[in-house]
């Protein structure tokens, strides 16, 4: 049986609820499915960008901001230009940083720490492909499996490539699989694949070794309710109501 369909403002409201328990996962998918239905909604830009932000997606989180300054007046386009604001310092901080390590690997090209440093500030400038090149070469390099395979299964992510996301996790899962993060990254990139059960034994196993873990719950009842053809989970009601 599938879910039935939601409303842009039924997304919204649980994004809301999930960001003020602070599970940003899930507040970014609500968002993200609240923009599908209803693409120029100022608030779902707005709060998406921030969360882009706060991750260091920058181009992302650019592109939000600047579609609510294209749209909005008043305080959503002074707000959109706070953010964007935001954006650029983020952007030559990396810029910067880029450059430092450009100086370090001039010297020693072989530089592991500096090749992952490199690929990081590449994947935050959305560079994917040159972040994908930097983190093999950091690898190859002597780079720790942790968190160089994490690192490199995100930017597999941010490619869209959830099959060589899954196969970074799972090899580092392989050597090092007390990773409560990494399961969950496992999880989710197995769920994008419609691989749920896999998925589920994955969230359970970051669950079990970190049971606190708000994000993996919400993603474990995620999983649960797709399987099932129900609702996706709400978020907690706040404190005191």
């Amino acid at each position: 049986m599938a879910p039935r369909e939601r409303t842009a403002e039924e997304w919204r409201a649980d994004a809301r609820g999930w960001e003020a328990a602070e599970v940003q996962d899930a507040a970014r998918e609500c968002w993200e499915r609240a923009l599908a239905l209803e693409p120029d909604d100022p608030e779902s830009l707005r709060r998406l960008g921030r969360i882009h932000l706060r991750d260091q997606r920058l181009c992302r989180a650019r592109e939000c901001f600047e579609r609510v300054r294209a749209a909005g007046d008043g305080p959503e386009r002074a707000e959109a230009e706070e953010g964007l604001g935001k954006v650029e310092q983020a952007v030559q901080s990396a810029a910067s940083g880029l450059e430092s390590c450009r100086r370090i690997l001039m010297v020693d090209s072989l530089n592991a720490p500096a090749l992952a440093c490199m690929a990081s500030h590449h994947q935050h400038l959305g560079d994917l492909r040159e972040a994908y090149l930097k983190f093999e070469d950091a690898l190859g390099f002597g780079e720790p499996a942790f968190p160089g395979l994490k690192d490199l299964g995100t930017v597999h992510v941010e490619r869209g490539d959830d099959e060589e996301a899954v196969g970074c996790f799972g090899r580092l899962l392989k050597a090092e699989p007390d990773r409560a993060s990494v399961w969950y990254l496992l999880a989710a990139a197995l769920r994008r694949l419609g691989r749920r059960d896999q998925a589920l034994d994955c969230v359970e196993k970051s669950l079990a070794l970190w049971p606190e873990g708000a994000a993996a719950r919400w993603l474990a009842a995620l999983i649960r309710a797709e399987a099932a053809g129900d609702d996706p989970p709400a978020p907690p009601a706040p404190a005191g109501t």
